[in-house]
């Protein structure tokens, strides 16, 4: 019997969503999204400081640039939203 009240408790309730879905104009990119978390002070602080800790651990900068680690946090930020098997389907 303690078993059946242990199942009846971990039940799921329901919790489909009933409301109106939120409508996002078409003029709002998802770059003008990005642009609102990560400035470019942030950028050239990431950059610098790759260059930094590249230099401090192997002798020799990687070469980095703003552009390169906007796409590689953008990277990141898609594969938190969109699941794919492995990282190679990104």
């Amino acid at each position: 019997m303690y078993g059946k009240i242990v199942i009846s408790l971990l039940q799921t309730p329901d919790v489909t969503f009933s409301g109106a879905e939120p409508q996002v104009p078409d003029e709002i990119a998802s770059l003008h999204y990005f642009r609102q978390y990560i400035s470019d002070e942030m950028l050239t602080a990431l950059v610098e400081n790759t260059h930094l800790y590249s230099v401090q651990k192997d002798g020799k900068s990687v070469e980095t640039d703003k552009k390169e680690v906007e796409k590689l946090i953008g990277i990141y930020l898609h594969m938190g939203i969109v699941k794919m098997p492995g990282v190679r389907y990104y």
